[in-house]
């Protein structure tokens, strides 16, 4: 995979590399999924967590083969769209990691070679549909 870079900013219409963290870091299959993402919810996302060093990753309680790790993930939300929205936005652009964090409300998306989806509840990782499950209790909740 290549890595972004400084030149291929022109061709992402959502965001600029001052909105990404570490965008040197990450691969340009990614940034433009998340660019591709953003055009179909119409929404500027909001990055909370990209390429980690190692040591962050163990900080934050990251798995020890996280794809942040080599610059393949981004932590993301889009303000005001729902994670099923965002989820399946996701699934149309390509990603093959997808991870819904219900509780914090972010999506997790990578550009991994072999598909994987998940869903991470009360600090459990699970199933996506057990992540669908908790946000329809949630809503019938409220």
């Amino acid at each position: 995979m290549s890595l972004m870079s400084k030149g291929k900013w022109e061709a992402i219409h959502w965001f600029n590399s001052s909105d990404v963290p570490f965008w040197e870091k990450l691969a340009e299959e990614l940034v433009f999924g998340i660019d591709a993402m953003a055009a179909k919810l119409r929404v500027k996302p909001v990055f909370t967590s990209t390429w980690r060093s190692p040591e962050k990753n163990v900080a934050v309680g990251g798995q020890g083969g996280s794809q942040h790790l080599k610059g393949n993930a981004g932590d993301v939300i889009f303000p005001g769209k729902t994670l099923e929205e965002v989820y399946q936005a996701a699934r149309e652009v390509g990603f093959k990691g997808i991870g819904l964090y219900p509780e914090e409300n972010f999506i997790h998306v990578d550009v991994r070679e072999k598909p994987g989806t998940w869903a991470r509840i009360q600090g459990v990782y699970t199933g996506i549909t057990a992540g669908f499950d908790w946000l329809k209790k949630k809503r019938d909740l409220a």
